[in-house]
């Protein structure tokens, strides 16, 4: 299953953005971690008030994960130079919830985020 693939799977069952690119990160070692899964619940639709995007904080973490926090500046200048905000209301509209373009951006940052750990070797062995 490619990546687009699994991040639609993951949508349609009721999974927001953060939720997904923590589930991806951690499979892509083999790992899983319900209660980590529940936990970034609460950076959903920019942290429930749409502040900064969810997706995003939740690669910061997975890339927290592979011990390589260092690049997160690098994340956060690739994402909002690619989609000209980091705040959910401007890339979602005031109110708005926009699936389709919420799903884009998610699948984007998993693949932003894994370029980033594989380019720097920091992918663990399975």
């Amino acid at each position: 299953m490619n990546l687009d693939e699994r991040v639609m799977e993951l949508a349609l069952q009721n999974q927001c953005c953060a939720q997904v690119v923590m589930r991806i990160g951690l499979e892509l070692s083999g790992k899983e971690n319900p209660d980590m899964i529940k936990a970034v619940k609460g950076l959903c639709y920019g942290v429930s008030g749409q502040h900064l995007c969810g997706a995003l904080s939740a690669a910061a973490c997975v890339l927290s994960l592979y011990e390589s926090e260092e690049f997160i500046p690098e994340l956060a200048d690739w994402f909002e130079e690619e989609y000209g905000s980091v705040e959910c209301r401007d890339l979602m509209g005031v109110g708005g919830k926009n699936p389709q373009l919420c799903i884009k951006i998610t699948t984007g940052v998993i693949d932003r985020c894994m370029e980033i750990i594989e380019e720097r070797d920091r992918l663990p062995e399975r």
